[in-house]
């Protein structure tokens, strides 16, 4: 299935964003530590025990600031770019939505603040990963065609 992920909580997965630690959180962790970081993220008793067991097994960081988030997206696109193409089609939503970031800081922070959950760069980078599973599940479709790149480009434009 490549980089698909139809449902990133079944196994097996494919590519998500939330695969990407930013560098101090690059070692091993604990798994109680791990578990611990999650509830806390999410707020005790918001995941049931499963997701949330689910979630440890998977290792994902879910970014608790503007800075985690923008580097999860850089080392999305960087890992992208090192499997397929650099500065490819695969990687290119990645690299914008950390522009995008960079360039309008001001706005995120805005737009965090006034969030509620305390959730709003997991939100952001929930969506960047759907826009790029809605990609790789366009492109699959065409992957038998001599040119997919092509026959895909009218539906992936809207």
């Amino acid at each position: 299935r490549g980089f698909l992920a139809e449902n990133a909580m079944v196994a097996p997965g494919g590519f998500t964003v939330f695969m990407c630690k930013p560098g101090f959180e690059a070692s091993e962790m604990a798994t109680e530590q791990r578990k611990q970081n999650i509830q806390s993220r999410f707020g005790d008793g918001k995941l049931s025990d499963e997701t949330l067991k689910t979630l440890v097994k998977k290792e994902w960081h879910f970014p608790e600031n503007f800075y985690e988030a923008i580097q999860q997206l850089k080392l999305a696109g960087q890992l992208l770019d090192l499997l397929t193409h650099e500065k490819g089609i695969a990687s290119e939503g990645f690299w914008y939505a950390a522009e995008l970031m960079a360039t309008q800081g001001g706005a995120f922070f805005t737009a965090d603040s006034g969030d509620q959950s305390g959730l709003f760069y997991v939100k952001y980078l929930t969506f960047v990963d759907r826009t790029f599973q809605t990609f790789c599940r366009t492109f699959a479709r065409y992957g038998d065609s001599k040119n997919p790149v092509r026959k895909a480009a009218k539906e992936l434009k809207g």
